[in-house]
């Protein structure tokens, strides 16, 4: 492998790793989880940087990798769980408070709230700032799709903005 790509690389890796572990805390994934899948989205990468490395947004390539792995890690570890539970006779263990996961952070709290297709188009579009197509892309949806989920999110987000003011 030639030094030149290795730079190139790790350029990348240094100005996109902790934007990709700050999106997917969005979505609500804890801090351990985010690394992991993130560290494992950029290990994929790097096998194919020659090609992706002349994509029009690599990022949005590691990004929708990430959250591909986020999501497969989240169903992998509940199905270990659930066999758990049939084996050991024990309830499962309660879900982590937004708190726990991403901190009090007000905006991520608000996040947590929302169905997951809604929580990864709206942390996308408000979080990371990404255009209709970008997340397309990165969540293999129509740009209707994403525009469809991103209403959501938002009458979601305010109906609970306005509930929490008038508790």
């Amino acid at each position: 492998m030639s030094r030149r790509r290795d730079l190139d690389y790790e350029t990348f890796f240094e100005a996109e790793y902790g934007p990709t572990v700050r999106l997917l805390m969005s979505v609500g994934v804890s801090a351990e989880q985010a690394q992991d899948a993130a560290q494992e989205a950029f290990v994929r990468l790097y096998a194919r940087w020659p090609r992706i490395r002349h994509h029009d947004s690599p990022a949005a390539w590691v990004r929708r990798a990430a959250i591909n792995k986020a999501r497969d890690n989240f169903r992998s570890d509940n199905r270990r769980q659930r066999r758990e539970e049939r084996v050991m006779g024990t309830p499962s263990k309660e879900i982590e408070t937004a708190s726990s996961v991403a901190g009090d952070d007000e905006v991520r709290r608000l996040l947590l709230e929302l169905p997951r297709r809604q929580r990864e188009v709206a942390a996308l579009f408000y979080v990371e700032d990404r255009p209709i197509g970008d997340i397309a892309d990165m969540l293999g949806l129509s740009a209707g799709a994403v525009k469809f989920h991103l209403n959501r999110a938002r009458s979601n987000l305010r109906r609970n903005w306005t509930e929490e003011d008038q508790s």
